[in-house]
C-alpha cells in the first residue's frame, strides 16, 4: 500500500530536484527514449527469438544500443539465451509470469 510523503520527504525532495534539476528536460527525454526503445526491443522479441543482429534491424536502433539493452535486460532476467544461430546468440523474451 503506498503511504503519503510526509513534509519532510516533500522538501527533501524539493532539495534533491533543486540541487540535480532538469530544467531544459533533458532528461526527461533520454528517459522517454530509452522506454521507448526497451519497448521495441521487447516487442521483437515477444514474437520470437532473435540476434542482436536481427533486433537491430528489427527496430531500426543501432546494434551496439541493442546490445546494451540487451545485456541488462538479461542480467534482470527478462530476456535469457535461446541457443546460437551461426556467430551470433539467439535472445528470447521471458514471460513474466512464467518464472
Amino acid at each position: 500500500m503506498p503511504t503519503k510523503l510526509t513534509e519532510a520527504h516533500r522538501q527533501a525532495l524539493k532539495l534533491f530536484r533543486e540541487r540535480h534539476g532538469d530544467d531544459d528536460g533533458t532528461l526527461k527525454k533520454y528517459v522517454a527514449g530509452f522506454r521507448h526503445e526497451r519497448k521495441q526491443i521487447s516487442e521483437a522479441l515477444r514474437k520470437g527469438p532473435a540476434t542482436v543482429p536481427d533486433l537491430a534491424r528489427q527496430t531500426d536502433l543501432p546494434a551496439d544500443q541493442v546490445l546494451w539493452h540487451v545485456t541488462a535486460m538479461r542480467k534482470y532476467g527478462a530476456v535469457r539465451e535461446a541457443g546460437p544461430e551461426g556467430d551470433y546468440v539467439k535472445y528470447e523474451f521471458v514471460e513474466e509470469n512464467a518464472k
